[in-house]
């Protein structure tokens, strides 16, 4: 069992436009969280500077699973003001990941060039996110089911065939692609849930 506490610290950062339109999916993934009695630190950055400095946060609260929502597309994910390239993203989290899991709720982001940088520059155990685009109501909906479902059964920790379990018939009812990357062995291997389904006004 990995060490540390079995919660969730979700860091978020949206457009301008985001923030106007009220549509902060984190805070309310961290609020249904609370509704499960489970602790759960939430975080709002606007800079990758902030980025860095959360993550000693994060790595001193011990909790062991990160959540990240934000916008995304396949070679980085996006601060309100400054652009992460997966290698830049790799560097700032290098140190603060090793035997935790990593969710990212970002547009088209999770794939094999994300998840290869930092499973093997992190050592986290999985990376899992969207690989598609998803809505912001579908996303929220998405993730506060999977954390209710995951913690429902089994408060004290998430094993990959658990996630597993609970993602495939999330993401045929999202109608959304999740892909949950891990690397046994020293192999990197991903499990793809889910359908593209219709397109969508993304994220």
């Amino acid at each position: 069992m990995s060490s540390g506490k079995p919660e969730v610290f979700i860091v978020e950062s949206l457009n301008r436009s985001d923030e106007d339109a009220d549509r902060f999916e984190g805070r309310r993934i961290s609020q249904m969280l609370s509704l499960s009695k489970k602790e759960c630190k939430y975080v709002y950055i606007r800079t990758k500077q902030e980025l860095r400095e959360v993550m000693v946060e994060f790595r001193d609260s011990e909790f062991r699973y990160l959540h990240l929502s934000c916008h995304g597309n396949e070679r980085a994910l996006y601060t309100t003001y400054n652009p992460l390239p997966f290698e830049e993203l790799g560097t700032i989290m290098n140190g603060f990941l090793a035997q935790r899991r990593l969710f990212v709720s970002a547009c088209a982001a999770t794939n094999k060039r994300l998840a290869r940088t930092l499973l093997m520059d992190t050592n986290c155990l999985s990376v899992m996110g969207p690989s598609s685009n998803i809505a912001f109501g579908d996303a929220a909906m998405f993730w506060a089911s999977f954390y209710h479902l995951m913690f429902k059964e089994d408060k004290t920790r998430m094993t990959a065939a658990r996630i597993r379990s609970k993602t495939e018939p999330l993401a045929k009812l999202f109608e959304t692609q999740i892909e949950l990357f891990t690397m046994p062995n020293g192999k990197i291997n991903v499990d793809k849930f889910g359908t593209r389904g219709r397109m969508r006004r993304g994220r």
